[in-house]
């Protein structure tokens, strides 16, 4: 059993939920629980969007929307990874699920089917990840009969998140655009179209269309700084600006804690030596359950009794050690550490803990070991 824990504040996440169903309506919004709900855990955000009346929900395997239909949710699931073999395509299926078809591989395997799920084609903007190019989309529909399944276009955007320039994002729209009429020209009159991920949803109203696919901020961690900033911006002057409430808290129990004599070191390659006199302490994480070893010895700190206490030496497999000098009057045994979250007037986020592993928020929650308990909380 790990010895940390993952809080999920089920007020903060019903927040961000509200905040853009006011924004798009709720019918339009689609939280993204791929990657065990970016790292929250599928099971927990799900009971609380659950009790919300969501509508729609996009996952990245099938694995995953046989979660939610296991779960109970009833409406509708919206696989957007690539699906390209005849089993996963009848599961979904099955699961009464919307798939994405992406190349011609998916595409020719899922029109052999003789009982075909809900598709959506993917549309290549400008990502050049994967998708159909608008002369490869009209090849399509000129080599096949009107395929009554396939219910929408889709695609993502390339560079909405980092740029005040918008330029690029709005010629991807052009395109998909463009793809759209082309279906609708071909026979395809109630085709829908989404692209919409959550730094669009935020500053391109125009972006919303059918769909918009809210991820990262769902779980109330914005796509990027300039975002934020722009959110910020253009929010000004309104009698309710938008807003988001971080919805994960990562905490662990002091294990042990030492004197170490003045002049000997801590952990492996003697990185951190002990210079004057100090307690250390040590946490059973480390970058197995999700803490970047990348961390060590680099100024990164978490918080104890509500003051900064530095993590020093080298961050090990399951376990991390810290300068608990801040804190050496008061400090003991299963006294609990604060990696992300608030403890007292300080708090640490997690964009903060990407940044000082070179990283970003997204590959950090991600990356949080599924067995982590996981602990619905309300503030």
């Amino acid at each position: 059993m790990m010895q940390c824990w993952i809080e999920i504040d089920s007020d903060a996440l019903r927040h961000n939920f509200e905040s853009f169903s006011r924004l798009v309506g709720k019918k339009r919004l689609a939280p993204v629980l791929k990657s065990n709900a970016y790292g929250h855990g599928i099971v927990e955000v799900y009971s609380v969007l659950a009790k919300l009346g969501v509508e729609n929900l996009c996952v990245h395997y099938v694995k995953e929307a046989r979660i939610l239909r296991q779960l109970g949710f009833k409406a509708k699931i919206h696989i957007v990874g690539n699906l390209d073999t005849e089993k996963h395509l009848i599961e979904a299926k099955n699961l009464d699920a919307v798939v994405t078809l992406c190349t011609l591989k998916a595409f020719t395997a899922w029109r052999n089917l003789s009982d075909r799920p809900q598709a959506a084609l993917k549309i290549e903007t400008g990502l050049n990840r994967r998708g159909f190019e608008i002369a490869e989309l009209k090849r399509l529909l000129t080599d096949n009969e009107t395929l009554p399944e396939i219910k929408a276009l889709m695609s993502h955007f390339a560079n909405v998140e980092d740029v005040t320039c918008l330029d690029y994002a709005e010629r991807q729209l052009q395109l998909l655009a463009e793809a759209t009429q082309i279906m609708r020209s071909a026979g395809y009159r109630g085709i829908e179209s989404h692209c919409a991920s959550s730094a669009s949803t935020i500053l391109l109203t125009h972006s919303h269309l059918d769909m918009c696919r809210v991820g990262i901020s769902c779980y109330g961690l914005w796509p990027s700084e300039l975002n934020r900033i722009s959110a910020y911006q253009a929010s000004c002057g309104q009698s309710q600006q938008f807003s988001l409430r971080p919805v994960l808290s990562w905490r662990a129990p002091i294990l042990s804690i030492q004197r170490p004599r003045v002049g000997s070191y801590v952990g492996y390659g003697c990185t951190h030596r002990i210079d004057n006199e100090t307690l250390t302490g040590v946490l059973s994480v480390g970058y197995h359950e999700g803490l970047p070893r990348i961390l060590s010895e680099r100024g990164a700190y978490v918080l104890v009794q509500g003051k900064r206490c530095n993590i020093i030496g080298r961050i090990c497999m399951n376990m991390c050690m810290l300068d608990l000098k801040s804190v050496a009057q008061t400090v003991h045994e299963g006294a609990i550490a604060t990696l992300i979250g608030q403890d007292g007037t300080e708090r640490i986020t997690a964009d903060q803990l990407a940044t000082w592993s070179e990283s970003i928020h997204y590959e950090l929650v991600t990356r949080l070991h599924p067995e982590i308990p996981r602990r619905i909380i309300s503030n």
